[in-house]
C-alpha cells in the first residue's frame, strides 16, 4: 500500500526493489460500481461493491472506504 512507500532512515534504495500494486487500474471511462479501487485492493471485502460515502476524518480531508469510515460489518 501507500505507507510502503515511505523512504526508511539506513536503506540502500538501489539494492531494494519497490513491489507494485497487483492488476490494472479502473476504466477512467467506464468505472466498475462500487469502490473503483476494489479489484486492486486486499482490504477490499464484500461491501466494497456498494459505493462507499465519503466521510471527513480530517480538516480538508475526505475518504471513500468501508474499511476507513468504519461500516465494514
Amino acid at each position: 500500500m501507500l505507507i510502503s512507500s515511505l523512504p526508511e532512515v539506513g536503506i540502500r534504495y538501489a539494492n531494494k526493489k519497490l513491489t507494485g500494486i497487483p492488476g490494472s487500474p479502473p476504466s477512467l471511462l467506464s468505472p466498475p460500481t462500487g469502490c473503483r479501487f476494489r479489484a486492486r485492493c486486499p482490504l477490499a471485502f464484500d461491501r466494497c461493491a456498494e459505493e462507499p460515502p465519503f466521510e471527513k476524518i480530517a480538516r480538508d480531508h475526505w475518504v471513500a472506504c468501508w474499511k476507513a469510515t468504519g461500516s465494514d460489518a
